[in-house]
């Protein structure tokens, strides 16, 4: 059996890069997983609206500790 842990980040290249690196995989494939799952899936797309309000509305430097973050965890 195979569990998948499916990562929401609004940054398709960021979900891609870090699918890759839990398992071997196609790159392809999981990029096209990632279009459908990001337009079809209305779960997705509540996460990442709550997300976007969130950061816009916490104010100035908790954005840029979430933008440092997603530069740190990017580059391993």
């Amino acid at each position: 059996m195979h569990a998948q842990v499916y990562i929401n980040d609004p940054d398709m290249q960021a979900r891609v890069a870090s699918r890759m690196n839990m398992r071997d995989g196609d790159k392809d494939i999981l990029k096209t997983i990632d279009q459908v799952m990001t337009a079809h899936n209305p779960y997705s797309q509540q996460f990442m609206n709550a997300r976007r309000l969130l950061i816009e509305s916490a104010g100035l430097e908790y954005q840029a500790a979430v933008e440092e973050f997603g530069h740190r965890d990017r580059s391993g």
